[in-house]
């Protein structure tokens, strides 16, 4: 046989030419090894079932649950209950209740409260979604795709979305239909996103139709801008300069310090806009092309005027790492 079986107890039918076995077991091929405690392996068809710390290993993943079912003449596996699945390529472990691999194809589906965590040198990235798939292409390119109330965070970034493609060579991260991002003090939203990452630190943020910029003044009024599209560029996880393009429109508060209350506002207009930061937080507005601009007192303006359209502050949606770390801790348990 092109296979090594190993365990404590082992008992072979010569009827069905299934092996069972109990213990310590151990079957180890060219391709993977697979470790159990209980389990049974059909070795004329290749089917097997594993229970009981059931483990698959291949040269580039890890798969473990309660139980697992393989089917090596097919090509597909599932596992069952507390799965496991680590990428020793990307140093990523996805957690979920349920999963199934397609061998043939070199794809996975993973559903059932998942969460994946990829670890960088000094930070984490978590995303929690309804369901994962990973696969590769015909050009060998990874892709993990994360579906339905997708939820993630990492160092100087968090937010939501509806889904969010993953190419985890260049590490650019798609995010789809209307996601919400949450940088320090600012809430950035639009349709589409497109989040470039170097080495586990975030390099560029692209916003495509509609973006949307809220700061918190005080209780009741937020710094807006809102405009076509937005190229922002980070340093060592901070946004520190952001462009935007197409239609933009601002209210910005001012005070006379930072320990004084706003009194006057600023409703401002132009093509182009250029906002450095420091800290993620805004120093400098220029504007560019077609500008117009009004200062007015807060005393004498209603709040719904010092509101652009779409004004939409989503801040109880913030995911907390707290959420990360509980919903990690249920499927380790």
């Amino acid at each position: 046989p092109n296979y090594t079986m190993k365990a404590d107890t082992l008992v072979y039918r010569v009827s069905d030419e299934v092996a069972i076995f109990h213990g310590n077991s151990k079957i180890i091929s060219k391709e993977t090894e697979i470790k159990c405690s209980n389990g049974w392996y059909d070795t004329k068809n290749e089917k097997s079932s594993f229970w009981n710390k059931a483990i698959i290993k291949s040269e580039r993943e890890i798969l473990s649950g309660d139980s697992i079912f393989y089917d090596k003449e097919n090509g597909f596996g599932e596992a069952f209950g507390n799965i496991k699945l680590f990428d020793s390529l990307n140093n990523m472990i996805i957690y979920g209740g349920y999963g199934y691999y397609n061998e043939l194809k070199d794809s996975t589906y993973i559903d059932n409260k998942p969460i994946l965590q990829q670890r960088y040198d000094d930070d984490t990235l978590y995303i929690s979604a309804d369901k994962f798939i990973n696969i590769t292409d015909s050009n060998n390119l990874h892709f993990l795709r994360a579906y339905n109330n997708v939820k993630f965070y990492k160092q100087g970034l968090v937010g939501i979305c509806d889904s969010i493609s993953y190419v985890q060579k260049d590490s650019t991260m798609e995010l789809f239909n209307n996601p919400i991002l949450w940088n320090d003090e600012s809430q950035i939203s639009g349709e589409y996103m497109e989040l470039k990452l170097w080495e586990g630190k975030l390099k560029q943020l692209n916003v495509n139709v509609n973006s949307f910029i809220i700061s918190k003044k005080d209780s009741i009024n937020f710094n807006q801008i809102s405009g076509n599209d937005l190229i922002g560029i980070f340093t060592n996880n901070s946004l520190d300069t952001i462009k935007i393009s197409g239609n933009i429109n601002t209210i910005y508060y001012i005070s006379n310090s930072e320990s004084e209350p706003a009194s006057d506002f600023n409703k401002s207009s132009s093509e182009k806009l250029i906002i450095t930061l420091d800290s993620n937080k805004i120093k400098q507005l220029q504007y560019i092309d077609q500008i117009k601009s009004s200062m007015s007192p807060i005393e004498n303006s209603k709040i719904e005027n010092r509101k652009l359209d779409a004004f939409n502050w989503q801040i109880s949606k913030k995911p907390e790492i707290e959420f990360f770390i509980r919903r990690k801790a249920k499927k380790e348990l």
